[in-house]
């Protein structure tokens, strides 16, 4: 027994003999982007809890119509009014359709430095909210809807953002 004691803490001198320090570096080195410009990091909001105030604009509604084949789609545009240019979004509505619990989600938008066009199907057909059935021809309408917005002289780039609310 006294030599395996013994041989044990041999063993444990023996390896704080020939241990080194930890590298201070790791084997492999990768930077990210991010790690380098620190971007994403904002002080204000992790030490303080602060959040940058979002830009706040008036905003026009007007209801407008588009046409898709023989049809001519309702809808409504939303948009701040500072004359200028700005990003496109289309609002569809879900089942509840386009009231007054929908419309302000949409205003909320646009308050926000968007363009919002937000077709109204049950308008279109004049149908009443909550239906059934889903109808596959709303979903070329808004796809319509889509292109129309693009077409606009008053918004920025080439693509539009999509977004949709139900219930």
């Amino acid at each position: 027994m006294k030599r395996i004691v013994h041989f044990l803490s041999l063993l444990l001198l023996s390896s704080f003999a020939f241990s080194v320090p930890h590298p201070s570096k790791p084997w492999v080195e990768i930077n990210y982007p991010q790690d380098i410009e620190k971007r994403w990091w904002d002080d204000a909001w992790w030490k303080e809890g602060q959040l940058p105030v979002p830009q706040n604009h008036k905003v026009s509604m007007e209801s407008v119509t588009y046409m898709d084949g023989d049809v001519e789609v309702e809808a409504y545009l939303f948009k701040p009014t500072k004359p200028g240019k700005y990003f496109p979004v289309l609002f569809q509505h879900g089942r509840r359709g386009l009231d007054s619990w929908t419309l302000p989600r949409i205003k909320r938008l646009a308050a926000r430095g968007f363009i919002v066009l937000a077709p109204d199907m049950f308008g279109t057909y004049m149908e009443s909210n909550y239906p059934i059935e889903h109808k596959y021809i709303y979903d070329e309408h808004v796809a319509k809807g889509i292109d129309t917005l693009l077409q606009r002289t008053d918004i920025l780039g080439d693509r539009a953002c999509a977004v949709s609310h139900t219930r």
